[in-house]
């Protein structure tokens, strides 16, 4: 059977359930392809189904060994990494990366959130300034980048980053939340009738 006979194979076990069988096809294009980062990462998922924590943790690292110049391949990895308690493989994907030469602003934001995952926000907020600056925007990634924002002490630039995501995103509640919590609300000072307007809205 081809390697991407098998790959196909693995995934169709894995949306019917079919774990065990999914592992042995896994395993067997790895054999093949043992650089492949798609199939180790969705064997290390369902070894980790099972329970077996240290041998998922084991594939994602040899996963992060043969990551592919692709930003969204870099952050699931790290994610996934950072959730088997991997820290270090996980910053060393980060910093094997080079985000210079990436112009595509969900690439860019993908980044930043794992690199806010590590907790490091000054280079989180760096990836989504760059994103910005591309073009970049929705109420999502307002939302995100206000949150760094706060992170970096930047705390007027984050209220006006919420007061942006909300035009952008009338109904974005989490938004709604966090200006409110950014300082105290008075009788003469509060978002009651902001609030009021946007959910005659909905």
């Amino acid at each position: 059977m081809s390697a991407e006979r098998l790959w196909l194979r693995a995934q169709q076990y894995v949306a019917t359930g079919q774990i065990a069988a999914a592992r042995i096809s896994l395993e067997s294009l790895l054999n093949r392809e043992p650089q492949r980062t798609d199939a180790r990462m969705l064997l290390a998922s369902t070894i980790l189904s099972e329970g077996r924590v240290r041998e998922a943790a084991a594939h994602a690292i040899i996963a992060a060994r043969y990551l592919p110049d692709d930003a969204g391949a870099v952050s699931t990895v790290v994610h996934c990494l950072l959730k088997l308690g991997e820290t270090v493989s996980a910053r060393d994907c980060l910093l094997g990366i080079d985000t210079g030469s990436i112009r595509e602003g969900r690439s860019l934001t993908a980044l930043a959130h794992a690199w806010q995952a590590l907790g490091d926000h000054p280079n989180a907020l760096a990836l989504m300034d760059r994103a910005k600056a591309l073009g970049f925007d929705n109420p999502d990634f307002r939302y995100f980048r206000s949150l760094q924002l706060q992170f970096n002490g930047r705390l007027a630039e984050a209220r006006e980053e919420l007061e942006a995501c909300l035009r952008l995103g009338p109904t974005y509640g989490r938004a709604s939340l966090t200006l409110a919590r950014m300082h105290k609300q008075t009788r003469d000072s509060n978002h009651l009738d902001y609030i009021r307007r946007q959910l005659r809205t909905v």
